[in-house]
């Protein structure tokens, strides 16, 4: 019951404007509001919530019916008529009464975080309204002082260059929240999906800042994003077969040729199989500069037995592969049959850097149910530093970053070093 009433009914939406058609049919026009409260709900841990309106309304008092139009008046005793002075119906008498309470949180879902940050981006690029000076009151008149000597010129102090700002959205300082989400921001920029962003952040806020006062919060993030990333190479077999698919320009061959050398520099024998047409597989033999390096052709299901016999005394065989596209499927399983055929122990997965989380993703969904890829490896880091879409791939498939590839420069991943190219 509020203020005697005990048909008050509660609505919640995300504007006033969103509300009042609901109250009048369901209360008629004449409906009374009776307490109007805004509140956050949703979000992770109070964080990158929802803001919500609700509303408690009544039904009014009906209004006296209006003048029927066959009332009419010599307004002007002009001969022109107009309807009888009536009172003019009105909108919804709402009368607004403010409470302070706190509101309970229905169950609610979070807004996008991708959308809050692009909302912050926007307000940060928005140009300040000018503020209106004050009146001035005019100063009394005094008489005038003598002039002064004049003095030598000194040299302008110079000034510091502003500093380079290492995100790309402007925040308030002092409020962690807001820090928060100027660094999502980069993390979304640099190619991961707003929901682990959002997780991420939410876990800094409500943990790791709490003893870390004193350490940028950007920092406390690239601490926490590291310990996500799962890392990991070799392997504890003594044979080892290890394939590497990529869709086409991902530098798949240029990797199985590079993994495969440098293997064999530590004394492990390794060859290289091409699952290729004879004819494109001369161009993987061309970039095998160590003889070490065994290499052999098997281009159909039939030739795969043959050619694993001719490399059987290798300790570790690079299987390159046929590039494959996510829109085709029947690319994807003619693949998998081959590499089912040659038996591999592990998949490595090649995203190019600066892929996005959309692109790993749907890459990835491709692959699903016919290739179980086990590794992620991350090429071309010589033309885009960003590992964004990788990184949120291994997170949230818990497949491990195994290897770096710059140009034909190949090494093992470092969590902090992903962390720190993330969040630079």
């Amino acid at each position: 019951m509020i203020n005697g009433h005990t048909d008050t009914k509660t609505y919640r939406g995300e504007s006033l404007e969103e509300l009042l058609p609901k109250i009048a049919d369901d209360l008629g026009p004449d409906a009374v509001i009776t307490r109007q409260r805004d509140g956050i709900v949703g979000g992770i841990g109070g964080f990158f919530g929802k803001k919500v309106l609700e509303v408690e309304a009544r039904p009014g008092t009906p209004r006296a019916a209006a003048v029927p139009p066959s009332l009419l008046l010599d307004a002007y005793d002009d001969g022109s008529t107009t309807a009888a002075a009536a009172p003019q119906p009105a909108p919804a008498a709402y009368d607004y009464e403010d409470d302070e309470d706190e509101i309970e949180e229905p169950a609610h879902t979070a807004s996008s975080f991708a959308a809050l940050v692009d909302e912050l981006a926007a307000t940060a690029r928005q140009p300040q309204p000018l503020q209106e000076a004050a009146p001035v009151a005019p100063a009394p008149v005094a008489a005038p002082a003598p002039e002064p000597e004049p003095q030598p010129a000194q040299p302008a102090a110079p000034q510091a260059a502003p500093p380079l700002a290492s995100s790309p959205v402007s925040v308030p300082n002092g409020n962690p929240i807001y820090e928060g989400i100027g660094v999502g921001h980069s993390l979304v920029w640099a190619g991961l999906s707003s929901e682990p962003v959002a997780s991420l952040i939410g876990s800094v806020l409500r943990h790791s800042s709490l003893f870390s006062a004193d350490k940028p919060l950007a920092d406390q993030v690239k601490v926490a994003l590291a310990q996500q990333i799962p890392v990991a190479t070799g392997w504890t077999e003594d044979r080892h077969v290890l394939a590497v698919v990529g869709p086409t320009g991902s530098g798949r061959t240029a990797a199985a040729a590079a993994i495969a050398q440098a293997y064999s520099h530590a004394r492990i024998s390794s060859a290289v199989l091409s699952l290729e047409s004879p004819r494109t597989a001369l161009g993987l033999g061309a970039l095998l500069d160590t003889p070490e390096v065994g290499f052999d052709v098997a281009s159909s299901l039939d030739e795969v037995d043959f050619a694993l016999q001719r490399l059987a005394s290798y300790g570790l065989i690079v299987v390159d592969t046929p590039a494959f596209a996510h829109t085709d499927p029947n690319g994807i399983e003619r693949l998998a049959r081959m590499l089912d055929k040659v038996g591999v122990n592990s998949v490595h997965l090649v995203c190019t850097a600066g892929m996005t989380a959309d692109a790993a993703s749907a890459m990835s969904s491709a692959l699903a149910g016919r290739i179980d890829y086990t590794h992620i490896m991350v090429s071309h880091l010589n033309k885009d530093p960003r590992v964004g879409g990788a990184v949120g791939l291994a997170i949230g498939t818990k497949r491990p970053i195994s290897y770096l590839m710059s140009d034909t420069e190949l090494r093992v991943p470092d969590a902090f070093e992903l962390a720190e190219r993330v969040l630079v």
